[in-house]
């Protein structure tokens, strides 16, 4: 299974290399499927391969606007020398079929936990990368992990 992703991963970041920045993205769920092998992957994240992945496909108009060395070195920095054990996709929400925006849990090999959320928005039907979020602010968390004892 994870070397399927790793595949996936790496064929993708091969495919994104004939790209040029502001290119959109062929296929949102394979994209994810190469952003989750790469976080996953100590080695190819050291290489900085989020930063890779991504810098090609963010919106055109928002090139310079967005900084994803300081997304990755936030998330380098958390993850520290504990090493990712797996990133947990949680939902995806669309907003008008133009914006959508797509939530994970990161887990560290000690049991931490960060909350990653991506955006993309679609122009004439093609997707490109908008923003990342990173946070492991407990009550944003808390609404993923169903801290509330509340049943609704």
């Amino acid at each position: 299974m994870i070397a399927r992703k790793l595949m996936a991963g790496l064929s993708l970041g091969l495919f994104c290399h004939a790209a040029q920045a502001g290119e959109p993205i062929a296929d949102l769920d394979k994209f994810e499927a190469g952003y989750i092998a790469c976080i996953e992957d100590e080695k190819a994240f050291a290489e900085r391969c989020l930063t890779e992945l991504f810098k090609l496909h963010v919106l055109p108009w928002r090139e310079n606007a967005i900084d994803l060395k300081d997304g990755e070195d936030f998330l380098s920095r958390w993850v520290g020398t504990k090493g990712v054990y797996k990133v947990h996709p949680i939902t995806r929400k669309d907003a008008a079929g133009l914006y959508q925006r797509r939530w994970y849990l990161i887990e560290k090999e000690d049991g931490g936990l960060m909350q990653l959320s991506m955006r993309f928005r679609t122009i004439k039907g093609r997707w490109y990368y908008v923003d990342m979020n990173l946070t492991t602010n407990e009550e944003a968390i808390g609404s993923i992990t169903l801290q509330s004892t509340s049943p609704w």
